[in-house]
């Protein structure tokens, strides 16, 4: 008689992080934005860094979203991520799984951000490690230029009112999903560093509001520094609840 197969592992789903998992958290991090305007133009790089080759930079940038989990931990923040069920092995059935972190977002609450206004946050999150890596001026960037530019656009919005390679797997819809089902009648306002990202948003339904620039004269516009360089586009985008009306729409 064949043996029976184990059943599948469950599907994906969606959960709170833990604070013990902050260094898979930090990697799923690093690992997503290697490549990101905005942190290319934080650690003032010349050229891309890569997830295959670690040096210094690299461990700062790990560094840095360590650092920013731990600020959004302290902050009170929705850290969300996806799980992926795993059997530890063949012979392990459904109920003895493992499970690896595939996918993760944070939601920050109405009016808070990560930022100098709460220096002693900062302290025990590790910035003195940012700092080293990328020196005041890199921290400067990540957190005073960029989120003051995203904050005027938010601003903007809100007064015009009268946002192994597990790409591609459907994760970050889960997240945003998420997020729609548990405040259905909320404004959500998010920001866009890519056009790819943007138009991923788009498609899950936000729209994009607002663009705003952010290195202009320093970097080139994907982030890389570059004297007199156009500087970077990214994109304030939100997804309008059910008990707020998107600009220019009228009450019926």
């Amino acid at each position: 008689m064949a043996e029976a197969s184990p059943p599948p592992a469950p599907a994906p789903y969606v959960r709170p992080a833990r604070r013990d998992e902050l260094d898979a958290l930090a990697v799923l991090a690093r690992r997503a934005f290697i490549d990101d305007p905005v942190f290319n133009y934080s650690a003032n790089l010349k050229e891309p860094l890569s997830n295959d080759v670690d040096n210094s930079k690299r461990r700062t940038l790990e560094a840095c979203h360590c650092m920013l989990f731990k600020m959004a931990f302290g902050l009170k923040a929705r850290v969300m991520v996806v799980a992926v069920p795993e059997a530890s092995s063949e012979k392990e059935t459904s109920r003895k799984t493992k499970e690896r972190l595939a996918a993760t977002c944070i939601w920050m609450p109405p009016g808070k951000r990560m930022g100098f206004e709460h220096p002693m946050i900062l302290l025990r999150s590790g910035i003195f490690r940012v700092i080293r890596g990328w020196g005041v001026n890199g921290l400067m960037r990540l957190g005073l230029e960029y989120p003051d530019g995203i904050e005027k656009t938010w601003k903007s919005i809100w007064k015009e009112q009268k946002i192994k390679d597990d790409q591609g797997k459907g994760y970050l819809s889960l997240l945003v999903h998420e997020m729609f089902a548990k405040m259905p009648e909320e404004i959500i306002m998010l920001d866009a560093s890519t056009s790819k990202s943007r138009d991923q948003y788009v498609h899950l339904g936000f729209r994009l509001e607002k663009p705003f620039m952010v290195g202009k004269g320093k970097a080139n516009s994907v982030g890389y520094s570059e004297k007199g360089g156009p500087g970077m586009e990214l994109y304030g985008m939100a997804k309008w609840g059910s008990l707020a009306h998107s600009p220019g729409q009228k009450d019926a």
